[in-house]
């Protein structure tokens, strides 16, 4: 099995992060725009 060069991991982890960003975003929306939920 091949390692996975170090430079794809960092941008896999910068993809994660941008995901729980952008999650975070949309739950926060969500939150203002049904407070009820």
């Amino acid at each position: 099995m091949v390692e996975p060069e170090i430079k794809d991991y960092e941008i896999y982890l910068e993809l994660d992060d941008l995901r729980h960003e952008v999650w975070r975003k949309l739950k926060h929306w969500f939150s203002r725009v049904y407070p009820l939920v």
